[in-house]
């Protein structure tokens, strides 16, 4: 498990990014946290975590399958515009998804 993750008595997992920078290896590991069948996290703050192009690439396809996220920040971070289109474009495949299958 890495330095970001640590099992606590119940079995659930606690996350404790605060005052680390994630860069883009952190945030693949976030990702991965975020697509395993059991994770329910509603919210997520990842601002000012050093997360550039990679680790939004990593990110935007977790949110493609992720069913319980509904609030994302992730203010200054250095993932320029086309970090937010690869953002903006896995939201659009999340919602044209969720539309036609309901």
């Amino acid at each position: 498990m890495s330095d970001y993750f640590e099992r606590v008595n119940n079995g659930s997992i606690r996350i404790n990014i605060m005052d680390e920078e994630l860069h883009d290896g952190g945030a693949k590991e976030i990702a991965r946290a975020l697509i395993h069948p059991n994770t329910r996290v509603k919210g997520l703050s990842l601002c000012c975590r050093a997360i550039q192009l990679y680790g939004i690439r990593a990110l935007a396809q977790a949110l493609e399958i992720n069913t319980t996220l509904q609030r994302l920040s992730l203010f200054d971070n250095q993932v320029g515009p086309e970090g937010d289109m690869v953002l903006l474009k896995a939201l659009e495949r999340k919602i044209d998804t969720s539309v036609s299958t309901h």
